[in-house]
């Protein structure tokens, strides 16, 4: 797996314009990344369309990793005057993606659209009732990120195409800690749900 500074700095531009240095936040992780960016200091690093969607918000400022900068507890954050979201991880289609697949705007303008990270985040247990709904929701979102992104389409072994490529937070993890459960009384049966989800 790749560092974080080398995921930074695939996605962040090298250096911004001096203009912008006094406005930036400087990363803990290394002081020559800025932490902050409007969408503007990152509209190379953007696909067309996510670009055109985040350019009509003026208050958009993308973070690179989580957004320790505002809050290290969430990673979306909506103010009056900001909002704040990941750019590089979780990347920001995914955010875009949790957005479009919710059904109550209301929760747009709440930290975190209203859901915990905190279980995730902190490597606690969670009913696996609420592990398997968070698990539908995330396929539905990378459903809808696939569209976004759509070179992953045929990627098979990406964690974008499958959820259940990402060991650490959900194939592994439904295997070791919550099956069987309900109807899932072995792997292959989440297998066939996550595929007719998708």
């Amino acid at each position: 797996m790749p560092s974080l500074n080398s995921l930074r700095r695939k996605l962040l531009p090298a250096k911004l314009p001096p203009k912008h240095c006094k406005s930036v936040v400087k990363s803990s992780v290394h002081p020559l990344i800025p932490r902050i960016f409007t969408v503007d200091e990152l509209v190379d690093k953007l696909s067309p369309f996510v670009r055109s969607l985040l350019q009509s918000e003026p208050r958009f400022r993308l973070t690179d990793i989580g957004n320790d900068v505002y809050n290290d507890k969430m990673f979306f954050v909506v103010t009056k005057d900001v909002i704040y979201t990941p750019a590089l991880l979780p990347l920001i289609e995914h955010e875009l993606s949790h957005a479009v697949e919710m059904r109550d705007q209301s929760r747009w303008c709440m930290p975190d659209w209203g859901m915990s990270t905190q279980g995730f985040l902190n490597e606690k247990t969670l009913a696996a009732s609420c592990f398997f709904a968070a698990m539908a929701r995330e396929v539905r979102v990378r459903a809808i990120q696939l569209h976004m992104q759509p070179i992953y389409r045929n990627d098979k072994h990406s964690t974008i195409y499958n959820i259940l490529n990402n060991d650490y937070a959900w194939g592994g993890t439904c295997t070791t800690k919550y099956l069987p459960y309900g109807r899932f009384q072995n792997y292959q049966q989440v297998e066939a749900w996550v595929h007719d989800l998708r």
